[in-house]
This record gives C-alpha cells, structure tokens and sequence, in this order.
C-alpha cells in the first residue's frame, strides 16, 4: 500500500467517525448558567450560555430521580421587570426551528416557593410556566424563521417569583415542514402537546433515531395500550413525500385494534384554543386497512386507505376546542395508526416597524446608558419607558436622562401621542418634532430652551404643552393660536415677554403665564407692567384626573345571601332524588336476582366470594374497554378469569340477565365456558374457565405474527363449527369471547 493509500484509508476512517459523533449542522444546546462545555448521552454538544444572555444570575441544583442524583445548572432572575431574553443566531437557509426550554427549579433557593412567569418567542407569549404543577418543566416550540435572531424572552408575572430556566435548545426543521393545511392560520407559533410514536411501549425516541432531535414518546399511558396491540416491523419504505419526515423508526411502529371496529386516542389539552393534528400512517402489514377518521366524533376524512410499504399523512386543525378525542372507524380489516403530533397555536402579534426600531436604538446610544431596549419595543409587554397600542409606540418618557439635544430620529416615532422630555438638559431651540402630528401630550419642562421655534405649529393634534421652568425668551409665536386642540398651555417660569396673540384668546385654552417678564393680552406697551415673579414649580407631568368607580355594598351582600339560600335549595332536592334512585335500583336488582337464580344453569356468585376467590382483586391478567380480568380460585382449587365490568360499561339488569343466559348456553370444545356470576347491586361480573395459554389476541397480534395459512386455519377452527350448530351465535360473541 503506497502513501497515497494510506492516506484515503486514513480520510474515510475520520469521515466515519465525524458522521457518527458529530450531531446535525445547525444544533444549539445551551447549558443555562453552566461554565463548560460537554457531550451528553446522546453524543449532542452542550456550550454555556454565557454568549448569548449577560444578565441573570447562575446556580447549580442538585436533586435525586428515580435513579442516581443529578448536578444541573440553571440561570434565575431576580426583581425581574424587564424581559430577560436570548438572543440567537440564525442560519438564512433555514425557514422553521424547533427550540425547547426546560424550567428547574427544586427549591434550589430555600424559599420553597417554585415561581411562575411566562416565556416567549419574539412577539408572543408562547407559554405560562408554573413550576408549583411540574417541577422540572418542559415546552417545545416550532418557529418560523423571519429575522437573523431568535429572541427568546422569559417574562416576570407580579409576585411570581424570579424566573429561572436549565437548558434552552435550537434545532433547524425540514424545509417546507408543518405547513400542510396551515393556509387559514397565518402567522401562528406551533406549541407542542403531543407527538406519540404508536405502538412504542418504552421510553422516549430523538435523535440520532430523529436526525432532527424530535422527541416521541411512547403511548403506552393511552387507553389503546390496554386494548390493542402495538407492533414493529422492520421494513423499508418507498421514497417518502412528507415534508415532516418522520423517522423510520417511528413508522416501523403501530397501533392496531383488531377486537373492536374503533380505535380511540383520548387527549386531554392545556387550555381551549386552536390546534393543529398531524395523523401518520405506513403500510406495515400485508393488508391494506381502510377505516373513517373522526375527531370529537365529527368525521373529517372517510374511507382513508393504507397501501403496502408507503407512508402517508392527514393534516387536520380544529377550532376553540378544549379536548381532543381522535377516532379510526374500521371499514375493512384493522384500524391501524402509526404516529400523531399535536400543537396549540400560538397568535404571533405583529412587530413594530423596523424605521421605529431603528429611531429608538440610535436614542438610546446617544443617552450612553443601556435601557435594556432591545428585540420588539411593544411585544410581548412594552419596554421600560414605553407605552404601545398593539404594535404602535405611543408614549415616550425620557425624563430625567442627559439627552442635552432633541435628536433628528424622534421624528421617526411617527404614532407617539405622548412625549415626556422634561429635566433632560435640553438647550437651544425647539427641534426635529414637526413629523409627530399624532402627538397629544408634550412635556419639555425644566430644561435650558431658549426659544420656540416653528416645529409646534405642525403638531396639529397637541392638546398639552408644558414649556414651564426653561430660558425661553422673545415672544410667544402667533402660530401656537392654530392648534385648535390645545386646552393647556404652561409658559410658566421664562423669560418671555410682550403681548399674547390675540389667536390665543380663547375660553377653551388655559394659559399659564406666572413668572415672566411680561405676558399679557393687552395691547398697550410693557414697558411699565411690573416683573411677575416666578413660582416653585414641581416637576410634574400634566395629567387628566382619572374617576374612581364607587362599589355597591348592598348589591354584593344581597348576592352571597341569594346565592347561599339557592344552593341549600339545590341541595336538598339532589339528595332527595339519589335516595329515590338508591331504592329502585336495590328492588331492581333483587328481583333480577330471584330470576337468575331460579335457571341453574351457571353458578350464582356472591361478591363476597368474588373477593375471596380474587384474594381481593390482587392479581390483573387482562384490562378492555369493559373492565378488568383477574385471575381467581375457587375453594375447590380450580382456577377463573373473573371479568368485572366498569361502572360506566355495566349494563342494565334485564340487559345483563339476558347477557348471562346466552352465554350460560354455549358449550362448544373451542370456546371459554362460563362458570357463574355475579350481580348485586352495582357489581356485575362474569366468572369463566382460567386458560394459562392466553388470548387469541396474543397469539394472532403477538410478537411473532402468523403466516397467512396459520392465520386462516384459527380462523376455519372458530368458524365452521359455530356457523354450523343451531345456537345462533352471532359474530358478536365471538369477538367478546376473544
């Protein structure tokens, strides 16, 4: 081998290993207040957080889980007002990222008081965080990318406590992902409420398994756990056309229900709200399934078909629900599901416009202080000294910082209504505020200005003008007479002089005038007119009083009173009408009982023997939609699966009278016979024959699946017997039987 050789050989052994220790370009993970960087269990790259934040302080929490103790750092906020925010790079090329925050708190303080606050991407609340509820907390988010940085922003609630979060991670999504069906919903952010992989019992599913670092987690904690069959079967499918790409190894799972014609996933949700479904099938089994889709019981897509070896998808969104209930009605074969996710979305306000942004950022470079102005001004709550209308800037209050200039870029805040500039060393003329004709309120008191200017006469909606306790000199202009809005004009405390224009003569303008050379309305000289002397004035901004509402005592007491005497009212007549229906079920039940009693055919049952043979419902070998199975003994040491229904699958009692009858009848060599029963009052159960070999569901939906010629022959078993005896048994029964 010459050295040229050698040479490739030693390039394709660091390919290999940069393919497989190396995660996927564009991932972030940020350990939040930790000071070294480090690989975790899934080979991914963890970096501090100290060049993306600088406020904050940083801590390490130690607590115990379920398996060894656990050192974690975190980053908390003390006396937060502001928001806190990440600031994060983002690479052009991608169009949508996925960003998960976990929350830690674990009394890391000694206060044992876990805070709440709320956290946010760009211009939206994306989610409350209550770590009293869950301690640690987690949120995943999908972000569609409309500027270079993502902020992600935690935001205090008043006496919330200080916010605090332990890791903040960023990962670049399929171009073109989570758009299907999304048209009607423009500018929304996905928050995640589920993303199940089906059929997969333990754990949890990422990356490298999802090259995207998606994390799916089993379903076992679902109702079709106990009722359906998971399965995994290693195939390969045809090139897929999902934008999302879901993992093979999500796929090569699913659920299928074979004992009942519907499978039901049962979803309890956060809050009431708009969602978006995402529903993922493959054709893992040789058949080819056809089954109705419902959500909420309404059906969304009929006769939906799963090909052989192919992947599909069905987006769906649903309007101001507040539970999900999604359903597979069986038209052929089993109903079978591979995968689904589920996200709230997220109104994302719009931003203020970047020329606002632009003006204020350059105002407060020119203060030499930061005021902690950064990503959107108005959303999701205002900055310090800022007042906003939506998306609109319309208050500014500078007051008491070193600006000494009115800057050209405050002509850029084109809806201010209200601008506080008093106490700011202001000098000179009054400048660069002709643009802000939306302006209603302008305080330039306690400053150096010397003059007026011309600016004021095009704020054609000012209202107040408080010019108190400058320099100004010379005469009031006659063009402050065409603000025809103006009712407040303090002049107080300058060096004005000469007459008043008679424009402001008006009974609906105050004017303030104390403490100047000579300000009058009179035409005569002023020659002779005495100095005013000036006023201690406070600085204070001009103010509307504001009414106060006044409470209704006598409304509020009456209120409680009526309100305690309906609900004793109501009290009375609900145990009134339970003590009737207590007596008419007893009596019913007794007289069922009387019946049954008189066919010996099927032995008769007390529940106290149920629970001595059950050894108090000890042992469960079989969970349905029904109820539970538990493995029993009988004194005479012969064993019984006792079926007990739950309340809400119980029958009525003629109903479970004729049930128990039918079945008291069949005796056939290949089905389970029924031994005895029980009904007393609200208990209805079923005792059969104890088979150790299990269900036919285990053996036709195990782990090992059947051929084709096994399958059939089970099938020819169970059916030509029963379809050729007189019993008229229905199919019915033999599907419960299975």
């Amino acid at each position: 081998m010459d050295f040229r050789d050698a040479w490739a050989g030693f390039f394709l052994f660091c390919s290999f290993w940069l393919v497989t220790f190396c995660e996927q370009d564009g991932f972030l993970s940020l350990s939040c207040g930790g000071r070294t960087s480090f690989r975790d269990t899934s080979n991914i790259s963890w970096v501090p957080d100290t060049s993306y934040i600088t406020t904050g302080k940083t801590t390490t929490i130690t607590y115990s889980d379920d398996s060894s103790a656990l050192n974690i750092s975190a980053r908390f906020f003390l006396n937060s007002r502001r928001r806190k925010c990440y600031r994060i790079p983002v690479n052009n090329s991608t169009t949508l990222v996925l960003v998960r925050a976990t929350f830690l708190y674990k009394n890391y303080d000694g206060l044992g008081k876990p805070p709440k606050f709320s956290a946010s991407i760009g211009t939206a609340i994306a989610a409350t965080i209550n770590l009293a509820e869950s301690d640690p907390w987690s949120e995943e988010f999908l972000w569609t990318v409309n500027k270079d940085t993502l902020s992600f922003c935690l935001n205090a609630i008043p006496k919330g406590g200080s916010p605090v979060i332990s890791s903040l991670e960023i990962r670049p999504l399929p171009q073109g992902a989570y758009t299907n069906g999304m048209a009607d919903f423009p500018n929304k952010l996905l928050r995640k409420s589920y993303r199940i992989d089906c059929g997969h019992s333990n754990g949890s599913i990422r990356y490298p398994l999802d090259p995207f670092d998606r994390i799916w987690d089993a379903d076992r904690s679902f109702t079709p756990f106990h009722v359906a069959t998971g399965f995994k079967i290693q195939l390969s499918f045809k090139q897929s056309s999902l934008e999302e790409k879901p993992p093979p190894a999500i796929l090569q799972t699913g659920r299928v229900l074979a004992r009942r014609n519907t499978l039901t996933y049962s979803l309890p949700l956060d809050a009431l709200g708009d969602y978006y479904i995402i529903l993922y099938f493959a054709g893992i089994l040789p058949v080819f399934p056809s089954f109705d889709v419902l959500i909420n019981g309404e059906l969304v897509k009929s006769n939906y078909t799963i090909n052989s070896s192919e992947t599909s998808a069905l987006y769906l969104t649903q309007k101001g629900i507040g539970s999900l209930n999604i359903t597979l009605k069986s038209i052929s074969f089993c109903p079978q599901i591979n995968a689904f996710e589920v996200y709230k979305m997220v109104d994302v306000p719009s931003d203020a416009s970047s020329t606002t942004v632009s003006a204020l950022q350059v105002i407060q470079q020119s203060t030499g202080l930061d005021l902690g102005w950064q990503d959107d001004p108005c959303l999701p709550s205002p900055w310090e000294k800022i007042e906003c209308e939506g998306s609109l800037i319309t208050s500014l209050d500078l007051s008491d910082i070193n600006l000494r200039s009115i800057s050209p870029t405050f002509g850029d805040l084109l809806d201010l209504k209200t601008l506080d500039l008093h106490n700011t060393l202001l000098t000179g003329e009054i400048q660069n505020l002709d643009g802000l004709q939306h302006l209603e309120k302008l305080n330039l008191s306690f400053n150096q200005l010397t003059s007026i200017g011309a600016d004021l006469q095009n704020l054609i909606n000012l209202q107040i003008l408080d010019l108190q306790n400058n320099n100004l000199m010379g005469v009031v202009p006659d063009s402050l007479g065409e603000l025809e809005d103006l009712h407040l004009l303090n002049l107080e405390n300058n060096k004005l002089q000469g007459p008043l224009p008679q424009s402001l003569n008006k009974e609906t303008l105050e004017i303030r005038t104390s403490g100047n050379l000579c300000l009058t309305f009179s035409t005569t000289s002023c020659d002779d007119a005495s100095f005013s002397p000036p006023i201690e004035a406070p600085q204070v901004t001009v103010v509307p009083q504001k009414k106060h509402n006044v409470h209704n005592h006598l409304a509020i007491i009456l209120g409680i009173v009526g309100g305690a005497t309906l609900a004793f009212i109501l009290m009375c007549i609900s145990v009134l009408i339970y003590k009737t229906k207590q007596q008419y079920e007893a009596s019913h039940t007794s007289r069922a009982e009387m019946h049954m009693r008189n066919w010996g055919a099927a032995k008769v049952f007390s529940y106290k023997e149920i629970k001595v043979a059950t050894r108090n419902f000890k042992e469960v070998i079989g969970r349905g939609s029904f109820g539970s199975v538990y493995l029993g003994k009988l004194p005479d040491g012969k064993l019984v699966a006792v079926k007990v229904r739950f309340d809400k699958s119980q029958l009525g009692a003629d109903s479970f009278i004729n049930e128990v009858n039918l079945l008291s009848k069949i005796r056939h060599q290949n089905l389970v016979s029924l031994e005895g029963f029980c009904h007393e009052r609200k208990h209805q159960i079923l005792v059969y024959e104890y088979l150790p070999g299990g269900s036919l569901a285990d053996h036709l939906y195990g782990t090992n699946w059947l051929d084709t010629n096994l399958f059939m022959s089970i099938i020819n078993l169970l059916y030509h017997p029963i379809m050729s005896s007189n019993n008229a048994i229905n199919m019915r029964v033999l599907f419960f039987l299975v």
